[in-house]
C-alpha cells in the first residue's frame, strides 16, 4: 500500500481560503499537521508550557540586552507587551 491516499472532502469556506493560501507542495502538509493536532497526537499541553516558558526567557533576555545598549533619551523602550510578544510568536509557531 502506497504511504499516502489521495481523498475528497468539502470543506468550509474559511478553511478552503486558508488552504488556498498555502504554497503550492506545502497544501498536504497542511492538512495533515492540523489532523495530527486535532486527532491529539501533536505537542502535548506540558511540551508547549515548556515552549512558552523558555521563549519568556529569551524575550526577557533579549529585552534586557536592549534596555543595556539603547541610549537613553525618547527612543529608548520604557515598557513591553508580553502578551502581544506572546501572541506573535506562537502565531509563528502555530501553522494555521
Amino acid at each position: 500500500m502506497n504511504s499516502t491516499t489521495n481523498k475528497t472532502f468539502s470543506l468550509s469556506h474559511d478553511n478552503a481560503r486558508y488552504i488556498d493560501s498555502v504554497p503550492l507542495g506545502h497544501k498536504s502538509a497542511a492538512v495533515n499537521t492540523a489532523l495530527t493536532w486535532y486527532r491529539g497526537q501533536g505537542v502535548e499541553v506540558h511540551e508547549l508550557l515548556a515552549n512558552i516558558e523558555g521563549l519568556q526567557q529569551v524575550i526577557a533576555e533579549l529585552y534586557q540586552e536592549e534596555l543595556d545598549v539603547s541610549p537613553p533619551g525618547p527612543m529608548a523602550p520604557t515598557s513591553t507587551s508580553l502578551g502581544g510578544t506572546l501572541r506573535a510568536i506562537l502565531a509563528r509557531m502555530w501553522p494555521f
